[in-house]
């Protein structure tokens, strides 16, 4: 109630501010519907598959980025920055260059004083009377001046002043007087040269280029999320697939404890025994397929594809599972080259230097140099003492003034631009400590992601190996159970330490792939090994004659382009495949005939452990080929 009142226009004063009035604000307008359910650990809606290659990933979070994202983890954040900030910065260039416009005034003014007298009626001096003065003016001021690039102002000036008084109080009446004049004033300390007076626009471009640096340094970023997140759901697939398999094994044990039990061959300890490990799979499983669905969603808000989805993605691009060598030498040159953190600060720096040729010139006294010259012309209506009145008029030609001069300013000991020069000088010392430090931190994230990079390598090679023998070794304890040479606690084990030893290395294989993006992040060289480009986005807007006369078009934004075609794919999931151990590559899993014939393989190439049952337990597993790297 108190805010309409404000707002009624009668209100003479508003009344004092004594509680807090909070608005909730419009919801404006926007794009983004509103996302349905999003799919659980306990949804058991069927969903299509989406294969999706790491090149159409990147491509899509081109495409769909104003506002750029980067994740952390699982979680995404926005930075703040958008495709329209170097347009903004941008038009700054232009306020700068306002400056030097040609600047036109125009004022009319039309006046009129009354001005009330008293004095003695002649008929009867001693009664009094009042009387007026009247005074009626008109008034035009024109005014066109330039600044130049030397800081000299270049004006012209019109002015008529025209005068009626009635009555009249003097021969010439109305009087117009009028005058044109043109001055020139050019400094000659504060003030001059081009360096001076183009500071500020150079500073403008400078901040445009320094939001292109960052709009780099954003997407940059984008796409190395973009790639981890990509990798890191291919590592929660195959864990996932490895818990799944973890599950058809214990699922498989407690059900041969139970017929073994049936037949009198096994106690209930055995059953017991059986149905914990495979329950424990089952939690496993679930917390497995948790850990998917987050990576998932990450991956589809740096997408900016809604949460929920009847798509699931299966990614099919082949990872890096070669060694890398990399030049050190070569690498820490393309990162103090490309990095656009450092372009940045070198860009400041080259403000910087800009301001302080500003302030060195705000330290000078103030001498101007001044010329003017000033034609006066003079018109009315002439009042003869005989005769009738006549027009009258002077040429401006006849009456003339001219000016030439040095005006002296300079503040007794200058404290404020003195002031301003220390800080100049200091900003420009502290930036420069600033990019020693940031090109010292550069070689030192190089460093760590060159580590990276081998770390995770070596990582993947250990784990490989340790993966084949986790394989050997789960067939071993299944063949010396099943002939009860051991007992089902080390098949337990077996089953546990195959498939930690699948996702141990599968996801060291994802984080070296990860590191090998971030050695290209890092380098700076990310964005132009998958030949991304920006593009200039434009629009119409109104230009310096106005909306309606010829508009021009203006930049809008600074687009990424589409990215290039840069990984091997697959037309099915990664899933399928496996590590051929002869060339270290992913190719085609192959079965053994034995286990294709009669349709006795299950979807993720392992035996039907239901079609494969039987109660005699030497039978288990027999027609198996380790090769295919599955229990």
């Amino acid at each position: 109630s108190d805010i309409n009142a404000c707002a009624i226009p009668m209100d003479v004063t508003h009344p004092e501010q004594r509680d807090l009035q909070l608005q909730i604000p419009p919801r404006y307008q926007t794009d983004v519907p509103l996302s349905p359910v999003p799919r659980t650990v306990r949804t058991d809606e069927e969903s299509t598959d989406w294969l999706l290659s790491l090149d159409h990933a990147i491509g899509l979070a081109l495409a769909n980025t104003e506002a750029i994202r980067v994740s952390t983890g699982p979680v995404v954040t926005g930075t703040g920055r958008t495709i329209y900030d170097i347009a903004i910065a941008n038009t700054r260039v232009d306020v700068e260059r306002g400056r030097f416009d040609p600047v036109f005034s125009l004022d009319n003014t039309f006046t009129q004083f009354e001005t009330a007298t008293a004095g003695l009626i002649v008929p009867n001096p001693q009664q009094l009377g009042t009387d007026g003065f009247q005074t009626e003016g008109y008034r035009l001021d024109l005014e066109l001046r330039k600044q130049n690039a030397l800081g000299g102002v270049l004006s012209f000036e019109f002015q008529e002043n025209l005068q009626r008084t009635d009555p009249r109080a003097s021969r010439l009446n109305p009087i117009d007087r009028q005058l044109a004049q043109l001055s020139y004033v050019q400094p000659l300390l504060q003030g001059f040269g081009t360096k001076a007076n183009l500071a500020p626009i150079y500073i403008a471009r400078l901040d445009v280029d320094r939001s292109y640096f960052q709009l780099r340094s954003g997407i940059q970023d984008l796409v190395y999320s973009v790639i981890e997140q990509y990798w890191f759901v291919v590592a929660a697939r195959i864990d996932v697939w490895a818990r799944e398999q973890q599950v058809e094994q214990g699922r498989f044990a407690y059900e041969r404890a139970k017929s073994r039990m049936d037949r009198g061959l096994a106690d209930a300890g055995e059953v017991t025994q059986t149905r914990l490990a495979y329950l424990n799979f089952q939690a496993l499983l679930v917390s497995s397929r948790s850990q998917l669905l987050e990576r998932e969603n990450a991956l589809r808000n740096l997408l900016f594809l809604s949460p929920a989805s009847s798509n699931e993605i299966l990614p099919v691009s082949i990872p890096h599972v070669e060694p890398v060598v990399f030049q050190w030498n070569e690498l820490t040159g393309m990162a103090d080259a490309y990095r656009p953190d450092l372009q940045d600060i070198r860009v400041v720096i080259e403000q910087d230097q800009q301001r302080l040729i500003l302030a060195n010139n705000q330290n000078q006294a103030r001498l101007d140099a001044v010329a003017q010259y000033r034609w006066n012309g003079l018109r009315g209506t002439l009042y003869p003492v005989f005769g009738p009145p006549e027009n009258y008029s002077v040429g401006g030609g006849q009456y003339t003034d001219w000016t030439l001069g040095l005006n002296y300013e300079v503040p007794l000991g200058k404290r404020e631009y003195r002031a301003q020069l220390r800080n100049q000088e200091i900003n420009l010392a502290r930036d420069l400590a600033n990019l020693k430090q940031a090109q010292h931190n550069s070689i030192q994230q190089v460093a760590a992601a060159y580590r990276d990079v081998n770390r995770a390598y070596t990582e993947y090679e250990s784990y490989r190996q340790a993966r084949i023998a986790a394989a050997e070794n789960l067939k071993q304890q299944r063949s010396e159970f099943n002939q009860d040479r051991t007992i089902f606690l080390n098949v337990l084990a077996a089953i546990t330490d195959w498939g930690n030893t699948v996702s141990a290395e599968v996801g060291a294989l994802m984080r070296y792939n990860v590191a090998l993006a971030n050695l290209e992040r890092q380098t700076g060289t990310i964005l132009a090994t998958h030949g991304i480009h920006f593009m200039e986005e434009k629009y119409l807007s109104e230009g310096p004659w106005g909306k309606h006369h010829d508009p021009k078009c203006y930049p809008r934004a600074l687009r990424p382009g589409q990215n290039m075609i840069r990984y091997d794919s697959l037309d099915e999931p990664l899933e399928n495949r496996y590590f051929d151990e002869s060339v270290s590559n992913w190719t085609p899993a192959l079965l053994p005939d034995s286990l294709v014939q009669n349709d006795l393989v299950a979807p993720l190439g392992i035996p039907s452990f239901d079609a494969l049952f039987t109660p005699e337990p030497n039978h288990f597993l027999e027609d198996f080929d380790l090769h295919s790297q599955t229990p």
